[in-house]
C-alpha cells in the first residue's frame, strides 16, 4: 500500500458519514511465494439512533486481516501501521479480569490498562499466569513499557514489538494517551491490522 494514511482517512470518513460496515480488498503480489487476496470486514460502532453499538476492534474482523508488508514500511511511521480500534481494560482491573480477557480469544497477545484514554501499563498472558492471586490488582504486575510514539519509524515499532515477545507494542502519544497498538504478524513478515 503506497499511502496507508490516505486509505485510513478515507475509511474514517465513511465511518463519520454513518457506515456500519467497512469491507476492504487488497491484492498483494510478491509477498511470500504466491500472490493472494487479503480481505477483511470490520464492524464499526453505529452512529445512527436505533442501532446497537458494537465496538470495532481487530477481534471484529472476519477473514484474514489486511497487512502491511515490512518491505513496504521503510518510510512509514507507527501511526501508519497501528490498530486504532482496540480494547483497553480499566486500570481497576484485577489479574482475574485480565485472565478472562485473554481467555475470550486465542489471538489476544497483550492486554493494555488505561485510565480513560491514558496508558497505564501492559500485560501478557505469562504476566497473569497461575499461581498469581486472581484478586490482585493488575496494575501491580503490569509493565509501564516499552511503548512507541506515533511518529516513530514503523520498523522501530516492529523491533520493539518483536523484542517484547508478544509481537505487540502500545503506541502512546502526548499526555500519555493510548492511541493504538503496533502488531507484527506471526511470520514476522508484516504488520497486521
Amino acid at each position: 500500500m503506497a499511502a496507508p494514511a490516505l486509505v485510513r482517512r478515507a475509511h474514517e470518513d465513511y465511518v463519520a458519514a454513518g457506515a456500519d460496515v467497512l469491507i476492504t480488498n487488497t491484492f498483494m503480489s510478491g509477498i511470500g511465494t504466491s500472490s493472494r487476496w487479503r480481505w477483511s470486514i470490520s464492524r464499526v460502532a453505529p452512529s445512527r439512533p436505533g442501532t446497537s453499538a458494537k465496538s470495532a476492534s481487530p477481534c471484529d474482523t472476519v477473514g484474514p486481516m489486511a497487512r502491511t508488508p515490512l518491505d513496504g514500511a521503510a518510510r512509514l511511521a507507527c501511526a501508519d501501521v497501528l490498530h486504532k480500534r482496540f480494547e483497553a481494560l480499566p486500570e481497576t482491573a484485577t489479574v482475574d479480569d485480565v485472565r478472562r480477557w485473554f481467555a475470550a480469544s486465542s489471538h489476544r497477545k497483550m492486554a493494555f490498562l488505561a485510565d480513560g484514554d491514558r496508558y497505564v501499563g501492559s500485560l501478557t498472558r505469562e504476566d497473569v499466569a497461575e499461581p498469581l492471586d486472581a484478586g490482585r490488582a493488575a496494575t501491580e504486575v503490569a509493565r509501564p513499557g516499552p511503548t512507541v510514539a506515533p511518529d516513530a519509524p514503523a520498523l522501530s515499532g516492529r523491533d520493539v514489538a518483536i523484542a517484547g515477545g508478544a509481537l505487540r507494542v502500545p503506541v502512546v502519544g502526548g499526555g500519555g494517551r493510548l492511541l493504538g497498538v503496533v502488531a507484527v504478524t506471526e511470520d514476522l513478515a508484516g504488520f497486521c491490522g
